[in-house]
């Protein structure tokens, strides 16, 4: 792998770049060995360098893979009981 110096070097000569549902992933997750990586590629779009685009089916997977977990976080101890005791009666 070439890490972060190859990718600068890689994406230097475009100005547009297509970012797919994983580069933000890896971020949000902070994933071990890919964080670095997809954190330069939206710091150069936060930066202005690049121009960031993404296609409809990413923005709908951000949405539903983003979303989900916090709602199922967002339940709170009462929650959880209230619905065990619904389901005991």
């Amino acid at each position: 792998m070439g890490g972060l110096r190859s990718l600068a070097h890689d994406l230097a000569g475009y100005r547009s770049i297509m970012v797919d549902t994983m580069i933000f992933v890896y971020v949000l997750t902070r994933h071990p060995r890919y964080f670095s990586l997809a954190k330069r590629v939206l710091l150069g779009i936060e930066s202005g360098q690049h121009q960031g685009l993404i296609s409809t089916v990413t923005l709908a997977e951000l949405l539903t893979t983003v979303t989900i977990p916090f709602h199922s976080k967002a339940k709170t101890t009462k929650d959880t009981k209230d619905t065990k005791a619904q389901r005991e009666r």
